[in-house]
Parts: C-alpha cells; structure tokens; sequence
C-alpha cells in the first residue's frame, strides 16, 4: 500500500459562546484542518486539528512539504513515516500530527480493527468529559450554565483566569457551586508571573481544585509546584518525551495536559501517556481546535490507556456551531463513547472537501488554492 495523494482542507469554526483565556485574549472561533491521505489500496484516512499556538499559513506550508515527503511511502509504516518526517523538518508538530494521525485511520481501516484497539484495546467504554466555565459573564449567568451543565451528567470542568483579586473570587464561587465529587482545574495559561503564581496559590490552597500551568517557564512552574499542595498540572511544557522524563525526574507535576496537536500526533502521544502510566501521573487528553474527528482521535488513545490514569478529555465539540462528520462519537451524561468502528470510527461530511487549499499526487505538481 502506498499514499497517492494528500489533500487539506482548512475551515473557520464558530464557538457557541467566546473563549478568554487567562490573560484576556478573546476568540470567537478557530481555523482547523481535515486533512484527507489517500491510497492506492482505496483505503482513506482522516485527521482534523485546530492550529492552537500556532498559524493556519505556517501549519499548510509546513504540511505541503511533508506531504511531497510522504507521497509514495507505505502508511502503514508508522514507524519509518515519522521518521522521515522528523528528518526533514525540527518541530511542526501541529503539522506533522495530521499525517502520522491519518495514517493511524488507515492502519485501522485497513485491519478492521479500531484506533483505539491497536493502542492498546478499549479499557472503558465510555470517557468523562471536561468542559469550560464561561466565568466572563454575570454571575447568575455563569451559575445558571454551570448547573445545567451538571444536571446534563458533566462533572468536571476547566476555568480560565488571571490573577486579579476578581478571578481568585470567582474561582471561590465556581468551586463552591459545585459538589465534592466535581472537579475543578484553574488554568492560567502560562500567564501569570511567579510572584502572582505564589500568591494564587496560597490564596487558593483550602479549595478542592487543581493547579494548571500558572507560570510561562518550566523552571517557574517547579518552584510554584514546590510550595504548594494542590495537586499541579502541566500543559504548555509539555512539548516532547524528553519534557516527560525531565518532569517525571524533578517530580513537577502530578497530571499532565496531554495535547496530541502539540506532541505530533498519536505516535507520540502514545509514548507520552505510556511514561505518565509507568511514573503514576495521570493525564487529560486535549485535541484542541477540531470537532468529531478530532474527538475520536483524542477518545481513542483516552479509551485505551489505564482507567486508574484517566482524569478526563476536553469536550471541545461542545463549543462549537458546527460538526465536520456526520457521524462520531456522542456524549450522553457527560462521557464521551465511540462507535467501534474501524480506524476512528468517523464519517466524514464530504461537503466539507470540496475545495482544497492544499493537494498533492503522485506524479503532478503542487496545486495550492
């Protein structure tokens, strides 16, 4: 089996409400990008994925030399795949995902087996789901979404916040809505500063919350993590394998935030999560920027780690006006669960691939629309 052609497809979807981010950035939606990988076996894989730190234009010129890189080579060769890719180009890991991503669908496709399946097998059938807390808003307002969204089965939930005396209030009053079996993470983004990292914390330390990535450096983040007892998580620092074992030895964290995006893809990821399995570190899994096939990509490599390491994936579909399938995984009472079937297990809405904005095959030129 050999990759005859490769087409991108980028789309701007719409959230249902904006997101603000610890230090006030405000977005009104994301760019992201189907990527389609053909064969000449008539087998076709899929992945889909947001450009969250990074750019849509960097991300397609990245992607149109890996695919030239790719075209011709056995997608089922995972191994050698991501070999090439890392030899022709350092880091464009939310480039480099959509291949190694795609060639995962394939590999299931082509076995009849699900991507979940060749990660390991299902360990649960079904995943609990973390969502947003709208905290912008009035505060009737944010409590009336908050207790909807629990009457609807979710129990766990991610608040963005600054440093400001009004987040710390409102982070109080979130916590206090909910009951001790929902959870709480206070995510900061990277944006506060050590000092106000050290303050937050100590601020916050009789509360049943976690702690996520308060600080832009690893080197920061540690100390924040020494004088404090909440349990920590990292997420922007971790890049790569190597940033694994370096927290995994300086016991930084207790969670990681496991972004597939961000690793390069499921090969990677997989690395990741089985580190985090063997040191004892739970993990959520994220695969920002993307609506079903996206979800199916993220539950898959959920579903097949340790039930005893799984603390949650980020329901990011919800936050969106549109869907990019027609058929995916569904959550009902708060828990994500898939169809089983081969690959991801997703049918594609093949209105969304008609117009390409990048597509290469075996024996013509780039076409770039």
């Amino acid at each position: 089996m050999r990759i005859t052609q490769v087409s991108v497809y980028g789309h701007y979807l719409e959230f249902v409400d904006p997101v603000i981010l610890g230090d006030g950035t405000r977005h009104n939606g994301t760019t992201t990008h189907i990527v389609k990988v053909e064969t000449d076996g008539g087998i076709t894989g899929y992945s889909e994925g947001g450009c969250i730190g990074g750019s849509p234009s960097v991300v397609e010129a990245a992607l149109e030399e890996l695919c030239k890189e790719v075209l011709g080579e056995n997608p089922l060769a995972l191994g050698c795949i991501n070999e090439k890719m890392d030899r022709l180009m350092v880091g464009n890991s939310l480039a480099k995902r959509h291949i190694d991503n795609a060639c995962w669908d394939i590999l299931g496709k082509a076995s009849g087996q699900s991507v979940t399946t060749l990660l390991g097998g299902q360990r649960v059938g079904a995943v609990q789901v973390y969502r947003l807390v709208d905290h912008h808003s009035d505060w009737e307002q944010v409590q009336a979404k908050l207790k909807n969204q629990v009457r609807s089965g979710v129990k766990m939930f991610q608040i963005k916040c600054g440093s400001s005396q009004q987040d710390m209030d409102r982070i109080k009053q979130v916590r206090e809505t909910l009951d001790n079996d929902e959870t709480l993470f206070v995510d900061a983004n990277a944006t506060w500063s050590l000092y106000q990292a050290k303050r937050a914390v100590k601020e916050l330390a009789p509360l049943d919350i976690y702690i996520e990535e308060p600080c832009g450096s690893y080197a920061e983040n540690l100390q924040v993590r020494r004088i404090t007892e909440l349990p920590f998580i990292l997420d922007e620092s971790i890049t790569d394998v190597n940033a694994v074992l370096k927290a995994i030895k300086d016991d930084a964290c207790d969670v990681i935030a496991l972004k597939i995006g961000r690793l390069g893809g499921i090969s990677n990821s997989r690395k990741v999560r089985d580190l985090c399995e063997a040191a004892g570190i739970a993990i959520k899994i994220e695969e920002n920027g993307g609506s079903n096939v996206a979800t199916a990509t993220a539950l898959a490599l959920m579903q097949s780690s340790r039930t005893n390491s799984q603390l949650g994936l980020f329901d990011f579909e919800h936050m969106l006006t549109r869907r990019t399938a027609l058929e995916g995984a569904a959550c009902v009472d708060g828990c994500l669960s898939g169809t089983g079937g081969p690959g991801f297990g997703v049918t594609i809405d093949q209105t969304l691939l008609s117009n390409p904005s990048l597509q290469l095959t075996i024996g013509r030129q780039t076409s770039s629309f």
